[in-house]
This record gives C-alpha cells, structure tokens and sequence, in this order.
C-alpha cells in the first residue's frame, strides 16, 4: 500500500504523474489501466485502458475500444465521475449527481456491489495506488475526495469505513494517481469544485 495508515510522506517527492493520470483531468470522463475484462484478472492488472463516462445521464464503464458497455448508474444532474479497479478488476466509480456524491464499490464481504452517499464533498477522485504484480498483496484503492477545505482519502482495506483527514485543500483535486518516483501524488487546482455552487 502507498498510503500506510492513511498519512502523507513527510517529505514529498513530487514528480510527473504514469499514465494515464498524466492526462487524466476531465470532469466527465475518467480513464484507468484494467484486465481483459470485468471481474478478470487473468491477463493482469494493466492490461488495457477503461473508460468511465456519463451518457444519457447514465454512468458507463467500458474498455476505450467502446465494447462491451457496462451501466453503473442512472442519475439526474451528473457533473463528474472517476473510475478504479480493485485487485479482482471489480469497477470503483464515484459519481456526483445534482450536488451529491455516491460511491459504487464491491463489498467483498457481502459479495455485492454498494452504493454508499456523501454529503458536502466538492471534489473526488479514485485510483489504485499500485499496479504492479509483485504489489498486489498490499494494493488499495483510494477514494479522495474534498470536504469542507479539508482532503481526505478512505481505503478498500478499511472497506471506506475510515476517513483520514491528509490536509488543508482548496479548490478540485485535478488528479491523482502514482508518479515516476512511485509515490500517491495529489494535484489541486486552486478553484471551486464542482456540481456545488
């Protein structure tokens, strides 16, 4: 895990972010490395580019070669979305619909997929902290998000139970994602979040 007990390095070590967080900043669509299909972990990890993506006020999930499509969820007044994998190529997406943020995760205790809402977050985003196949052991997805100027993340270890605050944050988190030096970085854009006005 990147994230030891949900707190920063003392030191950062800021590089350039790995694809495809290096380009990963739209609101309304996210991309991430994941299996050959969902649910398959045979061909690795990283094995080709997903897509998370808002249509129709429906949220999909798919590889960017378009097929085949997968609905996480029907909203009205969708303004973002991001998009993980867990170490099972189960899809993490969080998504904000009319000013609220729901999480769509797979509980592996109950074997079921869970929606859980967030109230008064302005800015989110997902990511697996690390990839690599000798890593899988100790690999999270985080969920970051933004509340009340303060940056938090909950980790699937804790099933999100745990909120650890990082520190003070203003604006949107812009990206997130590891960088060449395989540290968790953070980039915030120093303006208002979104879907709240």
């Amino acid at each position: 895990m990147v994230m030891p007990q949900g707190v920063a390095s003392d030191t950062a070590l800021v590089s350039e972010f790995l694809a495809p967080e290096d380009t990963d900043t739209e609101l309304m669509i996210s991309y991430e490395r994941g299996g050959v299909a969902l649910n398959d972990a045979s061909l690795g990890r990283d094995y080709q580019l997903w897509k998370c993506y808002v249509e129709d006020s429906t949220v999909k999930v798919s590889p960017v070669s378009g097929s085949p499509v997968t609905v996480i969820a029907t909203a009205p007044g969708i303004t973002a979305v991001s998009l993980a994998f867990d170490t099972n190529i189960q899809p993490a997406v969080a998504y904000m619909t009319e000013g609220v943020t729901k999480f769509y995760w797979f509980n592996s205790l109950t074997a079921q997929f869970q929606t859980d809402t967030y109230v008064g977050v302005t800015s989110f985003k997902l990511h697996m902290d690390d990839k690599r196949v000798y890593n899988n052991a100790f690999s999270d997805v985080i969920f970051a998000y933004i509340r009340d100027g303060m940056l938090y993340v909950r980790q699937q270890k804790d099933r999100y139970a745990v909120e650890y605050p990082i520190g003070p944050a203003l604006g949107r988190i812009r990206r997130l994602g590891l960088n060449r030096v395989w540290r968790l970085q953070f980039e915030i854009d120093p303006e208002v979040g979104y879907g709240i006005a």
